[in-house]
């Protein structure tokens, strides 16, 4: 386009620097999309993703309006845009990007502190097991995603998340938790919603990751033989009685791992033996992104089907 501008075959100026504001908008998009970014500063990702892919979009519609008119000869604007194939595409992008914040309602939560380190919230929502949604403190901030289980009365309809400290925002949330939270778009399945695909399985957990695993309680999933490794420091001073009743609920032989005790383990080698010695089917792993990745492919090497989520799902 810039060629074209120089020889006179374009004449538009704002087409042109509407393009390259594109492009700046484009390559910002990128870059700070960039894993090692990401991972540092994951709200500039997705301030920058959002709000630059929305000026995209509009820029998108701008441009498309003016090269419309610019070559649509002495047809009929209306006309020469509906013939446009950028004209349907842009609809459908557009629509996707409005579609989900259609949806976009507050809940008010019930904060339940169990330490300095997690805190529970229990929400007014009845979703299926392994489901859950992004939750946010107001709509244009952070979005967090979690995995929602039900509450010990489920004829209530309500259901709980767990929230540990992994950085400012869930610090923010144990210390001062609001009375409400806004969710948007449609409830998500978690990986372990696969584990319906098999009759045992062994799930791996540390940390918070023992939240999205406490579904197992609910009906179909309780029929599933699942035998449980959580590996967390001080689990009944950081999550509660509670939680850990939960677990055993699950599987009452669960192997529940102090670490603050006994020390990080060899969760590749419990996890392998776990599974030879219960006849599992599969292994799945809830937990940070290299031990996810480590144990996932110590247990393919050995030929044991294993899942776990992708880092930041």
């Amino acid at each position: 386009m810039t060629y074209n501008f120089g020889v006179g075959i374009l004449r538009s100026v704002s087409v042109l620097t509407l393009s390259y504001c594109l492009l700046l908008l484009l390559v910002a998009i990128v870059v700070f999309a960039y894993p090692a970014l990401r991972f540092k500063s994951h709200n500039t990702f997705e301030h920058t993703h959002r709000f630059a892919g929305w000026a995209a979009i509009i820029i998108f519609w701008i441009q498309l309006l003016l090269l419309v008119d610019a070559s649509r000869n002495h047809l009929p604007f209306g006309y020469a845009l509906i013939h446009e194939p950028s004209f349907w595409l842009l609809i459908l992008i557009t629509f996707n990007i409005i579609w989900p914040w259609l949806s976009l309602r507050k809940i008010k939560v019930k904060p339940n502190k169990l330490s300095d380190h997690a805190i529970r919230l229990h929400l007014p929502l009845k979703l299926q097991p392994f489901s859950g949604y992004a939750v946010a403190e107001n709509p244009l901030g952070e979005w967090h995603p979690f995995a929602i289980f039900h509450d010990d009365n489920e004829k209530k309809g309500g259901s709980s998340i767990i929230v540990s400290h992994a950085g400012d925002w869930t610090k923010r949330t144990i210390l001062a938790p609001l009375d409400h939270y806004w969710i948007k778009g449609t409830p998500k399945a978690g990986v372990l919603a696969m584990t319906r695909l098999f009759r045992s399985c062994v799930v791996v957990a540390t940390g918070s990751g023992i939240g999205p695993c406490l579904a197992f309680r609910s009906h179909p999933w309780s029929q599933i033989q699942t035998r449980l490794i959580w590996s967390t420091p001080s689990p009944f001073e950081t999550y509660g009685e509670g939680v850990v009743d939960m677990v055993k609920e699950i599987d009452s032989d669960a192997m529940i791992i102090d670490t603050r005790k006994a020390g990080r383990p060899d969760i590749v080698r419990l996890a392998y033996e776990l599974y030879v010695s219960s006849g599992a089917e599969a292994v799945f792993v809830i937990s940070n992104a290299k031990l996810t990745k480590k144990v996932v492919y110590g247990m393919e090497s050995r030929g044991v089907p294993a899942f776990g989520p992708i880092w930041d799902s």
